[in-house]
């Protein structure tokens, strides 16, 4: 049976023939992978791999929004402290 691999190292959607599958695990050239880890995640079609992918890339996104407003937010601060001491120091 095909199914479709994420996060291989050659492609981002990976077509690949598996031998036998269980509800959490399948297996390929006699070896058992977890239908879904860290590293990849096996689906049924191609469409739900793809939409995998999106779906993590937009979570690492808004991830990376968050942290760089956090970021902006506190060299504002840091600014804005600066230029009071800087202030205080002139006097």
């Amino acid at each position: 049976m095909i199914k479709y691999r994420t996060g291989g190292y050659q492609k981002e959607i990976e077509k690949v023939e598996v031998e036998k599958e269980s509800e959490k695990s399948v297996w390929i050239n006699g070896r058992s992978h977890l239908k879904r880890s860290s590293c990849k995640n096996y689906f049924d079609t191609f469409e739900q791999a793809k939409k995998h992918l999106v779906t993590n890339g937009q979570k690492h996104i808004t991830l990376c929004e968050g942290r760089l407003e956090y970021a902006q937010e506190k060299q504002a601060e840091l600014l804005a402290k600066l230029e009071v001491e800087e202030k205080e120091n002139e006097n």
